[in-house]
């Protein structure tokens, strides 16, 4: 067996295992990347950060532990999302949470919360008895103490852009303010500058 080896007839076991060490790093990497193109995430790193965007509307726990870590996303795909402690999509136990607390709705990138009868939701602090648009931003309480926000990306990129619209708006009319006021000012005679 020696001089098999010896003459590279017979591969070693020392190959053989990085071998396979590479087949399972490089299956779990496919696996890692469908599953991030399947939900459409990307990941950035930083110097002192990770950036993870995604183009679904998700859910991000707000866990009040201290000694919790970790950050979960629960994705929001097109369809129906079950919430409660039964089997469900996404489960949690704890204090007013029904077997089947509530759905979250996802058709055509309009995203909605449907409370099961008696189950204790809120959105940005009001309780939700029927169904309830979900906004960028929202707040949602589940039932006493599981409290998430909610993320629309696509939704994100429109306010963005209203945003940047409104704000030139904004400091083009306080530019035409102020042009308007130093000439106003010259004609009198006087200069003088107005800071808004």
């Amino acid at each position: 067996m020696q001089d098999l080896l010896s003459q590279g007839k017979m591969p070693s076991l020392e190959g053989r295992h990085i071998e396979q060490l590479t087949k399972d790093w490089t299956d779990k990497w496919t696996d890692k990347a469908a599953l991030m193109e399947q939900y459409n995430v990307d990941i950035n790193e930083g110097k002192s950060r990770v950036t993870i965007d995604s183009g679904l509307p998700h859910l991000i726990a707000m866990d009040d532990d201290i000694l919790s870590t970790g950050v979960v996303i629960y994705y929001l795909t097109e369809g129906t999302t079950k919430i409660g402690s039964g089997d469900h999509d996404i489960v949690l136990q704890g204090e007013n949470i029904q077997q089947e607390h509530c759905v979250i709705q996802n058709k055509f990138g309009v995203v909605e919360l449907q409370p099961s009868l008696g189950a204790l939701c809120t959105v940005n602090g009001q309780e939700v008895k029927d169904t309830c648009r979900l906004s960028q931003g929202a707040i949602i309480v589940l039932g006493k103490a599981h409290r998430f926000r909610f993320n629309h990306p696509a939704e994100a990129a429109v306010l963005r852009q209203m945003r940047s619209v409104i704000s030139k708006k904004f400091y083009h009319y306080h530019e035409v303010q102020y042009v308007t006021r130093e000439t106003v000012s010259e004609s009198s005679g006087s200069v003088e500058t107005f800071e808004l």
